[in-house]
């Protein structure tokens, strides 16, 4: 699996766009959309460790197909920190911290 990475330009960007690709190599539409929910449900729970402001495309290669659900999380984890691309754990705590007072702001206003 591949991962390419580009800062976006816009500074109120959602925290991160993604997109994944799969080649006609790796088998009809019904292995590559099974690929491809595989790899969404496994990036989910990685959105919050993710630096903001990043465009990513994932590119599956032909071992992904056959894959443990355990394993392309962990592909995908080892590819992110590779990039540079995880948050440290300060700035998980001020994202949290960000997100929270937004949410008491909005009903604040209410």
């Amino acid at each position: 699996m591949l991962v390419y990475a580009k800062a976006g330009k816009k500074p109120k960007q959602p925290p991160v766009h993604v997109g994944f690709s799969v080649s006609k190599k790796l088998g009809n539409s019904v292995v590559r959309n099974r690929v491809k929910r595989r790899l969404r449900e496994s990036f989910g729970p990685m959105i919050p460790c993710v630096k903001d402001g990043y465009n990513l495309i994932f590119i599956a290669r032909e071992p992904v197909v056959g894959e443990k659900f355990t394993a392309i999380q962990s592909v995908m984890r080892s590819l992110l920190r590779r990039a540079n691309l995880l948050k440290t754990e300060e700035e998980k705590h001020k994202a949290e911290h960000r997100a929270k007072r937004e949410a008491e702001g909005a009903e604040a206003e209410q």
